[in-house]
């Protein structure tokens, strides 16, 4: 690929994934939710946060990942109970094609108890099987040696869904996009476009109109 081309992909990665952060971190520290004590009390020795300049690095660094179990919250639902919702990241731009996975979970209470469901979005992989890009259901937070102890049962390779997407940009998008849907996602624009430097990234403005193109909803496009 293109080298100019990585630079304006991890570049835009840095400004979507540390606007994210962001306003995770402002949920994190003033907001009164159930899901913020129960962080607090349950999950924050195992998953402490993640240092934000691993975040804003991405547009320097080609090749890491986020420390093991090391967290960023993202703003959760307000339609869950007492929810978490937490990414981790990996990446590799040196490798041609490049990999990327970016994995979302969500910690919240049904019937009383709590339970994680995790949802990994990647690159297309190598082979036939899942050569595009796709999102699969995941039990652990981007480490497979730790399993979530709250996860629910279920498989880690069906359903894989593929994604409207062409780049890593995309993909990341398509995080936000799948929690807040096309009229969060239009929101989600309109802020991050007051950094002038996301507002002037041609593959951030490509992307947005990608998926916000899916939409019916002449509000969101």
């Amino acid at each position: 690929m293109d080298d100019e081309q990585v630079k304006a992909e991890m570049l835009a990665l840095s400004l979507v994934f540390d606007h994210l952060y962001q306003e995770g971190l402002t949920w994190y520290q003033t907001s009164d939710e159930a899901g913020v004590a129960f962080y607090t009390q349950r999950l924050k020795a195992t998953y402490p946060r993640v240092d934000r300049r691993k975040i804003t690095g991405m547009q320097w660094t080609k090749r890491d990942k986020f420390p093991s179990r090391h967290i960023a919250f993202l703003q959760p639902p307000a339609r869950e109970t007492a929810p978490v919702l937490a990414l981790w990241c990996r990446w590799d731009f040196d490798k041609d094609p490049y990999d990327c996975g970016f994995y979302i979970g969500m910690w919240s209470k049904v019937f009383d108890e709590h339970g994680f469901v995790g949802y990994r979005f990647e690159t297309p992989g190598e082979g036939d099987q899942h050569n595009y890009f796709h999102c699969q259901p995941c039990r652990n937070m981007g480490d497979q040696d730790f399993p979530e102890d709250m996860a629910v049962a279920m498989s880690e390779l069906v359903p894989t869904f593929a994604l409207h997407a062409t780049n890593s940009v995309e993909l990341a998008l398509n995080i936000v996009f799948s929690i807040r849907g096309a009229l969060g996602l239009a929101k989600f624009r309109k802020e991050l476009f007051e950094n002038r430097t996301a507002a002037n990234s041609a593959v951030l403005r490509e992307g947005f109109a990608r998926l916000l193109g899916l939409s019916i909803t002449a509000e969101a496009a």
